[in-house]
C-alpha cells in the first residue's frame, strides 16, 4: 500500500468514527419516529459544498529595511473539521459537523482561488474548526507523517531573496513545520469558524496572509547571522518567528459565502 492510499484509508477512518454519532441519530429517527416524536431533534440533513483558497501574498515587499522578493511560496492545507462546539480539540469534539479531508497544496502566489475540494457534513452550527497543515499524527501512528502533497514534505515553502539598500541580493529558502504537539491531535486544534449550515447552496472560502506570517521575521538579523546558502528551517528563530505568525498572529480565515 502506497503513503497516499493509507493516508487515504486513515482519514476515512476517522471520518467514519466522528460522523457516526450524527448516522446513528439519523437511523434510530427513520426506524421509529412514533417512539422518538417528542424526544429528540429531527435528525440533520446531509450537506456538501466547495471550499476555495485564497491568499494575498505579495511578490515582493519590504520588512525593516530588507526587501523581500518571492519566486516560490506553497502551503498544505488539511484536513479540515467543523464543529459544533466552541472547542474543535478531538478530546471536545467527539463528533464533526463536517469534514474536508483532502490536504491541497496552495500556491499562495497565485492570484486565482485554489479548490481545496468538497466538504462534506450535516446542517447545524459551526462554532469552530480543527485542521492539520500538510503533516499528521494519527492515533494509529507512531510518528508525524506528510502528506503526498505537502510541498517537499512540509507545512510551508517558500523561496525568494532578501537584499538590503546597496547590498546583493541573497537567496533564501524556508521550510516551516506546523506538527500537531500530541498524537491524534491537529496542528492547529481550535480555529474560529462561526456559521449556520442549512441545505441553501454555500461556499467555504478560507483566506490566508502569508505576508503577514513572514514579516515576523526579523530579516536584518538574517542576514547578518544566517550563513549562505541561507537556510531557515525548524531549527531557527526565524520559523518559529513565521510559525507564531501562522497559528497566532494572523491565522487562516474561515468563512461561508454564498456560490455565484
Amino acid at each position: 500500500m502506497t503513503t497516499g492510499h493509507f493516508l487515504r484509508a486513515q482519514q476515512r477512518l476517522t471520518r467514519l468514527a466522528r460522523l457516526a454519532p450524527h448516522a446513528m441519530v439519523a437511523m434510530i429517527a427513520m426506524a421509529s419516529p412514533i417512539l422518538l416524536a417528542g424526544c429528540i431533534e429531527a435528525p440533520q440533513a446531509e450537506v456538501s459544498y466547495e471550499a476555495e483558497a485564497r491568499s494575498s501574498l505579495r511578490r515582493s515587499f519590504e520588512v525593516g529595511g530588507v526587501t523581500v522578493r518571492l519566486s516560490r511560496a506553497e502551503l498544505a492545507f488539511g484536513p479540515v473539521y467543523l464543529c459544533s462546539a466552541s472547542s474543535g480539540s478531538a478530546t471536545l469534539c467527539r463528533s464533526a459537523l463536517g469534514e474536508l479531508l483532502d490536504v491541497a497544496r496552495v500556491d499562495l502566489l497565485a492570484t486565482a482561488p485554489t479548490a481545496l475540494g468538497r466538504v462534506r457534513g450535516f446542517t447545524g452550527s459551526v462554532r469552530s474548526a480543527s485542521y492539520d497543515l500538510g503533516l499528521h499524527w494519527f492515533d494509529t501512528s507512531y510518528a508525524v507523517e506528510a502528506a503526498p502533497t505537502a510541498p517537499d514534505g512540509h507545512s510551508l515553502v517558500v523561496v525568494g531573496t532578501l537584499e538590503r539598500a546597496g547590498e546583493p541580493e541573497v537567496p533564501f529558502r524556508l521550510l516551516l513545520d506546523a506538527v500537531p504537539q500530541y498524537q491524534g491531535q491537529r496542528a492547529v486544534p481550535t480555529a474560529e469558524a462561526v456559521a449556520e449550515i442549512t441545505t441553501t447552496p454555500t461556499r467555504l472560502v478560507v483566506t490566508f496572509d502569508p505576508e503577514a506570517w513572514l514579516r515576523q521575521i526579523d530579516f536584518d538579523a538574517v542576514l547578518q547571522a544566517a550563513p549562505r546558502p541561507i537556510l531557515l528551517d525548524a531549527k531557527s528563530a526565524a520559523h518559529n518567528a513565521a510559525l507564531v505568525g501562522l497559528k497566532v498572529a494572523r491565522p487562516p480565515e474561515l468563512r461561508w459565502i454564498s456560490p455565484p
